[in-house]
């Protein structure tokens, strides 16, 4: 990234966005933050920002272009808000329904292309904390033992099979038996539903995250962070494995020190 023009932030929920601006302004970027009203939880007071409803797609790319923003990031968590009670303008009630009703990566997709119809372009969260995409191997706690390994090919096993079809990033399992399926309520949640769910007396429970087969790196990588290692240790998680250079580690030494505090096993692996 040469450009000098400030880069767009649209911030959902979570510390991510600011951790994007932190990086990229050690770089000598200016960033500009759009602030989803009712989704966007962190403070942006010390940043140029306006926060704007989801639902307001015209001002929001007219903010953006006020700015002189060419390169935009989509960063945090982003909930999909009812349609009769996001107040859809012109623009965004020609795509909503469908920006709605189709998988992640469509809709993505499908938002890329209004973007770039404006003259801006979708960038790589991982092109900016690329020192956050997931190594291989151990990376905090203890090497899982043998019943892990076989719970983690079985995982992967399963995203694979089932990532053609959009669904999930991630799948909790205890040996071969699996506990639970990340839907649209995202892994943390997904963790949270599974209280009770694992017999402590069995295999070492595991959770595998990775990227769907479809899924673009550059506008949706999988993330994880300090919250999925917390809610993974109340649900009772020995270890967690993500895919190595396709998820990024959101507040790195923190969710590692996380991962080692709550004695959880986090390691980087392959695709099967």
């Amino acid at each position: 990234m040469t450009d000098t023009a400030p880069v767009g932030i649209v911030a959902a929920s979570g510390g991510l966005p600011l951790k994007l601006a932190a990086e990229l302004q050690s770089r000598g970027r200016a960033v500009y933050i759009v602030s989803l009203d009712g989704m966007a939880d962190a403070d942006y007071s010390g940043h140029d920002h306006d926060s704007i409803r989801i639902g307001a797609l015209s001002r929001i790319i007219d903010a953006l272009k006020t700015r002189g923003c060419r390169e935009i990031v989509l960063a945090g968590k982003f909930v999909r808000p009812r349609i009769a009670t996001s107040f859809p303008d012109a623009l965004a009630s020609k795509i909503m329904v469908k920006l709605f009703t189709r998988g992640d990566n469509a809709a993505l997709e499908m938002l890329a292309e209004v973007l770039a119809g404006h003259g801006m372009t979708i960038i790589d969260k991982g092109e900016i904390l690329g020192n956050h995409r997931a190594g291989e191997g151990v990376l905090a706690g203890a090497e899982p033992g043998d019943e892990a390994m076989v719970s983690i090919n079985h995982a992967r096993h399963v995203l694979e099979t089932m990532s053609d079809f959009d669904i999930g990033q991630a799948v909790l399992v205890q040996g071969q038996r699996v506990i639970a399926i990340e839907a649209a309520e995202g892994t943390d949640m997904m963790l949270e539903r599974c209280a009770g769910l694992i017999d402590p007396d069995l295999a070492p429970a595991v959770l595998v995250k990775m990227m769907k087969s479809a899924q673009s790196r550059h506008l949706d990588p999988p993330v994880i962070g300090c919250l999925t290692i917390e809610k993974a240790a109340l649900a009772g998680v020995s270890v967690v494995a993500v895919e190595t250079g396709g998820v990024l580690i959101a507040d790195l030494d923190e969710t590692l020190r996380m991962a080692e505090a709550r004695g959880i096993s986090l390691i980087g692996v392959g695709r099967s």
